[in-house]
């Protein structure tokens, strides 16, 4: 017969601990919009526990409200995005490969889900990358701006 010791149960409940106070950072970090990091540590511990339903589902709805976020604040899988800076410019950036493969494609003419089809990433990967790159001014979306900037009182009546 195997005896627990009380270090046994001490370590596993202080796992657990351990494990509600970075699922509560998580809600936290999303609860004040910021979002990657709050994918970022779920993923991380849904990769450690991947019989967790509990980190699944947060992980779930944590990325389902970065892409509802992420489409009423920055932009629609049907915009279409533009590069800003020039050639010289974008010689200079420090972009990741999943950033520049997106920025490879963009020319004006495919949408950001035309986009997200064709590329090796997931959508949500995808998405956080074109966000990065909105952010950083090396895309942005004129249509878009451009049907934003137009009032209800502005539109011309018949």
């Amino acid at each position: 017969m195997i005896a627990a010791r009380r270090s046994d149960v001490t370590g596993v409940v202080d796992r657990e601990k351990r494990l509600h106070r970075k699922l509560d950072d998580a809600r936290v970090s999303a609860e004040a919009g910021r979002w990657s990091e709050a994918i970022e540590m779920l993923q991380v511990l849904a990769g450690a526990n991947p019989t967790r339903a509990d980190i699944t589902q947060q992980l779930k709805e944590v990325t389902q409200n970065f892409e509802r976020s992420i489409h009423e604040h920055n932009f629609t899988k049907d915009d279409v995005p533009v590069v800003t800076i020039g050639a010289d410019a974008l010689a200079l950036l420090s972009l990741n490969p999943a950033e520049g493969f997106l920025l490879s494609r963009v020319d004006g003419l495919p949408t950001i889900g035309a986009i997200l089809k064709i590329t090796p990433m997931t959508q949500l990967d995808g998405l956080r990358a074109f966000k990065r790159l909105l952010t950083a001014k090396v895309i942005d979306f004129p249509h878009r701006r451009a049907s934003q900037d137009v009032s209800p009182s502005q539109v011309p009546r018949r």
